[in-house]
């Protein structure tokens, strides 16, 4: 029986050795862990930018994914990401921020802004006010498999909004 299970970006390659998924799986049960992607400009580099405005990936216990409402938040659009770890922290489930760098995005043209302006705007209203009605029962804890770290972010930008909503 599978314990654990994960909703990853179709564009994301996942990179991780043995210790870490085995450390991650065990992080998983009973859990959400979810993180953000590095963005490289080919697969053959180790080393890129964090993307920080955003989750890439969720790993779930199969006892978790039951716990989410009907909702008219959809996979890959606008607010999505951030709207996920939200629902089990309102239930008491334990949520993990992943630190470790396993995630990795190739950069590349084209994305959900070409889409008509009206259209991004009326989503994007949509899911900031479903957003902005859960921001108080935010929280989470930082994971990763080799030490606990809290990530601290001090400067005043969005960057750091994102994480102090999940921190």
């Amino acid at each position: 029986a599978v314990d654990v299970s994960g909703i990853i970006n179709s564009d994301i390659h996942l990179r991780a050795d043995p210790p870490l998924l085995d450390s991650l799986s065990k992080a998983a049960k009973g859990s959400v862990v979810f993180g953000s992607r590095i963005n490289i400009n080919s697969l053959d580099e180790t080393e890129g930018e964090s993307y920080q405005l955003g989750y890439d990936f969720f790993f779930y216990g199969k006892d978790v994914l039951g716990i989410y409402p009907s909702s008219p938040f959809r996979i890959g659009a606008p607010w999505w990401d951030l709207w996920a770890p939200v629902i089990p922290i309102h239930f008491g489930v334990a949520t993990k921020f992943l630190v470790d760098p396993i995630a990795y995005h190739v950069r590349h043209k084209g994305d959900w802004k070409t889409d008509s302006k009206r259209l991004v705007n009326s989503e994007w209203q949509i899911y900031a006010n479903l957003f902005i009605e859960k921001l108080g029962i935010l929280g989470s804890n930082a994971f990763s498999h080799c030490e606990f770290q809290l990530q601290k972010h001090t400067e005043s930008s969005w960057i750091s909004f994102c994480h102090f909503l999940t921190s």
